[in-house]
């Protein structure tokens, strides 16, 4: 099986959002949040400790992985053979720290797991083919909505996905998340029920699998799977296959069509100087807590300039 990539690809780490992936265009509709996390490239200064520790987890595990690839005989992808300036080796230690500055508590938990981590997955299951690798995907290339998508001049444009790391078993490919989580009840995980998870419908899940298929063949993907880790002692992983809807393909090109369509419009808006709509009461809160931008939208005057100040750093938009 040739294991090169179809279709436009790089490898990266450090968990965090695809270029142009899913998440960013489901983003599009709540207007405000769009403007200020890709427009205006606002992001908060300190993250929330519960996505930090999820940063910090993907290291750790997508360093395992390039560990194994070299073991296994495979080259590594470029950022694990980086060097500092003194010309040594960047460590797994460098990359949690670089990652995790003001919180060593995190960063400690974070590399402690990678030793628990190293030693549970001798003898894998899969051959790890890569790591944190990002796909790119012409709209054009869904043959469901090509016809409509090149009548908008939209064939050309490009979504994004990026499988935590890509895994060969028995001659099928699969795509493989983390998803990291706790479990104060016990030293394993909740059993896992596929028909009540989540990603199963999760519109990323199946792009993903989508995007797969146009890198390396229908015929050679098995699959996504969910891979588990457990961020409190005692460590713990598992690996969790996912049910994906077929005819759900078809419904998520067309729902990432006509988002990219509504981002063209939405960038061209806030280019003119317009305002973006308010989105205050839409997603204010959610699973995991409040939207960062919430004290933005609530601020006024001064107090919006101390918001901004304190509570965020300027990245460069996207």
């Amino acid at each position: 099986m040739d294991l090169t990539p179809r279709i436009p690809y790089s490898d990266v780490l450090g968990g965090g959002e695809s270029a142009r992936g899913i998440h960013r265009l489901l983003t599009v509709p709540f207007e405000v949040m769009y403007a200020l996390r890709y427009w205006r490239g606002l992001r908060m200064r300190y993250d929330k400790v519960y996505r930090l520790e999820g940063t910090l987890f993907h290291i750790s595990a997508g360093t395992i992985a390039a560990e194994q690839m070299v073991k296994g005989g495979r080259p590594p992808p470029p950022w694990f053979t980086e060097k500092k300036p003194d010309g040594s080796p960047v460590t797994l230690l460098d990359r949690l720290e670089e990652a995790g500055v003001g919180f060593p508590e995190e960063v400690r938990n974070a590399l402690d797991f990678a030793d628990y981590y190293r030693a549970a997955t001798i003898g894998e299951r899969f051959e790890v083919i890569a790591p944190e690798r990002e796909l790119s995907v012409e709209l054009g290339w869904l043959p469901e909505i090509a016809a409509e998508a090149k009548r908008r001049g939209l064939d050309k444009e490009i979504v994004t996905t990026r499988p935590d790391w890509i895994g060969l078993e028995n001659g099928l490919l699969y795509g493989i998340d983390y998803k990291s989580t706790r479990n104060t009840r016990g030293p394993e995980l909740p059993a896992w029920r596929s028909a009540d998870n989540e990603y199963e419908l999760s519109p990323q899940m199946i792009f993903q699998e989508r995007a797969l298929r146009l890198a390396y063949g229908a015929e050679n993907v098995g699959g996504v799977l969910i891979r588990r880790l457990k961020k409190n002692r005692p460590f713990f992983y598992d690996t969790q296959p996912l049910n994906l809807p077929a005819h759900m393909h078809e419904t998520v090109a067309w729902q990432i069509l006509n988002l990219v369509d509504r981002e063209r419009d939405l960038r061209a808006r806030l280019a003119r100087g317009e305002k973006p709509a308010s989105c205050l009461g839409l997603k204010c809160q959610h699973q995991y807590g409040a939207c960062d931008y919430v004290n933005v939208c609530k601020s006024r005057g001064a107090t919006l300039k101390l918001v901004v100040a304190t509570e965020f750093k300027r990245e460069m938009p996207k």
